[in-house]
């Protein structure tokens, strides 16, 4: 007999960056795993896609803080007349005031507005230190999206240690695509958020130093203007190549594949991360990935990748791959194995939907 499991999931609709596209991938993974299951969506207006059934919680603008009063509140008062068994908060805030027969989960995507509250605002910054760790202290199972997030949730919270399972994303990407429209591959790609731990600045001057030598290098930028932004913008408006440099807003997948397959290299400048799905992206479509020496980024590309710390390191790496791009074969050979290692690993969660 099949389990009832609630999906919280408003960033389907709030969100189009990582946060969105993990839980894409998990809901549809846990579907198609345990297909005997009755599955419900909670959204704030429809969104298809899924065989769930929706329910609908419209968030208000108008009032104050109204998406919080959702969560621990309206939200609740639904799912409780509901009675599932299991309730998922795909998006950290979350699950709150359950019946204690109610099985609850959480995933955790990184603890940036705790560790960095230099990179969020404020009001994020307060309320993930008023309610995480009660959070976290009421769940069931916690989820996270890879070791580095496991490893940074137990030294906040070591309580927690017992209750944590890794569940690595998993992408579906078309890599049949034969033929490209953009034919010109002198360019470099970056993909993320434009907001301060994505670190663009660094890219920007590292690709200023390139552009001084080739004519005809350009760098793609490819994410939604976020918070904090002003500065990369200001960095971009006074280079002297900001013609050169191209900032794409949310495109289709269909042209994010075309870009990171014409690419001369995928940059990844992040200062930090919970996962990086952009690392996986490009190394599935068996694109070179240039990226910053963190943990995440060795957790995720293994020998796969170019690392580098640093402006002088990173102009270092993407001049020899203009130079000779051939000597990177290899590299890109062992990014689609790495890739395939981690699309198939297992969801590892049969005791919460088996």
């Amino acid at each position: 007999m099949g389990k009832n499991i609630v999906f919280l999931a408003d960033c389907l609709i709030t969100q189009k960056a990582g946060i969105h596209y993990y839980a894409k991938q998990f809901i549809q993974r846990a579907i198609d795993a345990y297909p005997d299951n009755e599955y419900y969506l909670v959204v704030p207006k429809a969104y298809g896609g899924f065989d769930a059934e929706e329910i609908i919680i419209p968030i208000n603008d108008s009032i104050p803080l109204h998406l919080r009063i959702r969560n621990v509140w309206h939200i609740p008062n639904v799912i409780n007349k509901l009675s599932p068994d299991v309730v998922i908060e795909m998006a950290h805030f979350g699950p709150f005031r359950l019946d204690s027969a109610i099985k609850r989960v959480t995933v955790i995507h990184d603890l940036t507005p705790i560790l960095f509250p230099q990179w969020h605002d404020k009001a994020s910054h307060y309320v993930h230190r008023i309610f995480l760790r009660r959070i976290l202290s009421k769940a069931n199972t916690i989820i996270a999206n890879s070791q580095v997030t496991k490893e940074a949730i137990i030294e906040y919270d070591p309580h927690s240690k017992s209750k944590i399972e890794v569940s690595y994303p998993s992408l579906k990407i078309d890599n049949e695509q034969k033929e490209l429209k953009n034919n010109s591959n002198t360019y470099f790609l970056s993909v993320g958020t434009l907001e301060p731990r994505k670190n663009y600045p660094q890219l920007i001057s590292a690709f200023e130093i390139i552009a001084s030598q080739n004519d005809d290098i350009k760098l793609i930028i490819v994410g939604f203007k976020g918070w904090k932004s002003d500065p990369i913008y200001n960095k971009i408006n006074n280079s002297k190549y900001s013609d050169r440099i191209i900032i794409k807003g949310y495109i289709e997948e269909v042209e994010l594949i075309e870009l990171y397959k014409g690419a001369m290299a995928f940059i990844f400048p992040s200062l930090y991360e919970g996962f990086g799905i952009p690392l996986l992206e490009s190394m599935t479509l068996g694109t070179l990935v240039i990226c910053s020496d963190i943990p995440i980024c060795r957790e995720v590309c293994g020998d796969a990748a170019l690392y580098y710390s640093g402006i002088e390191a990173l102009a270092s790496h993407m001049e020899s791959v203009l130079l000779d791009p051939s000597e990177y074969a290899e590299n890109k050979r062992k990014g689609l194995e790495r890739s395939h290692q981690i699309n198939t690993a297992s969801l590892y969660l049969h005791a919460i939907f088996g």
